[in-house]
């Protein structure tokens, strides 16, 4: 059986954002892992906000850069935190010549891909507010 071959990068991240913020060199089988696990993420998150889909990378628009940045920041998050806890695991503890090191992830942390509402409410397209203006209480027993 073959491999698989390495998957293009992302939408929004390359494998070398994720490896720059790593801080160190994985070997090429990780990098492959990286690249697949930034397809899982982006096409996660696009389903949970579908006007991503639609973003246009080369805008000069100052509003869709921000919004371009923070789903990079979201990604890489979310790649480097599935890297680190792969298992889901929400505590590890290990042991030797007496010395115990434990580590505890925060709550909701699983092997599947999951963004918090507060994660995805700085991604989405901000819907514009129009003031009320002339508006007046009306009430259907009230003379005029």
């Amino acid at each position: 059986m073959t491999a698989p071959a390495s998957p293009a990068d992302g939408k929004f991240v390359t494998s070398d954002a994720v490896v720059a913020r790593l801080g160190k060199t994985p070997s090429p089988s990780r990098v492959t892992t990286i690249k697949w696990r930034i397809l899982d993420v982006e096409n996660e998150l696009m389903g949970e906000v579908p006007s991503l889909r639609d973003i246009d990378l080369a805008s000069t628009d100052p509003a869709v850069k921000v919004r371009i940045g923070r789903v990079r920041t979201l990604v890489i998050d979310k790649v480097l935190e599935l890297h680190h806890n792969p298992d889901g695991a929400s505590a590890k503890s290990q042991e030797m010549d007496g010395i115990i090191a434990s580590r505890t992830y925060r709550a909701g942390t699983g092997p599947g891909i999951s963004f918090t509402e507060e994660e995805l409410n700085r991604v989405r397209l901000k819907k514009p507010r129009r003031p009320k203006l002339g508006t007046y209480g009306a009430k259907p027993w009230m003379v005029p």
